[in-house]
């Protein structure tokens, strides 16, 4: 679905529910990192030494959050249980709200077409250098 050409960063899992409001979850982005070799892959994970890691430990994370009192808003019970509620039993079987991807200015417009896309964004641009070769 996403080109060969293009770097798959970050899969968000989206707002939860229709009952949460989009706007007072804007800003609460819950999701994975993507690899960071240049394949976007993620892993099944897992969730030893209270250390989390893949799918597996966003799962454990969310779950453990809700007993914990933080100091900031993402930490609302109604909203995790939502994210909670939309989560498959394992990876091969998860859905996605979205990406975040980085790539080449022509890369990225080849996405410009696709009917899937809903938004996009130039977040930040930085000049191409001959000792750094990007990944994609």
């Amino acid at each position: 679905m996403i080109p060969d050409n293009v770097m798959i960063n970050y899969y968000w899992v989206g707002f939860g529910n229709s009952n949460t409001s989009t706007i007072a979850s804007a800003g609460n982005y819950i999701g994975l990192n993507a690899s960071d070799d240049g394949k976007g892959s993620l892993q099944e994970g897992s969730t030893k030494n209270n250390t989390y890691t893949g799918y597996k430990g966003l799962k454990q994370a969310l779950t453990d959050s809700i007993s914990l009192q933080l100091a900031s808003h993402i930490s609302d019970k109604n909203y995790i249980s939502s994210i909670k509620s939309q989560l498959s039993s394992n990876l091969s079987t998860a859905k996605f709200s979205g990406v975040i991807v980085t790539g080449k200015t022509d890369n990225l417009q080849s996405l410009d077409d696709l009917n899937f896309v809903f938004a996009s964004n130039v977040g930040l641009t930085t000049p191409i250098v001959p000792y750094e070769t990007p990944l994609k």
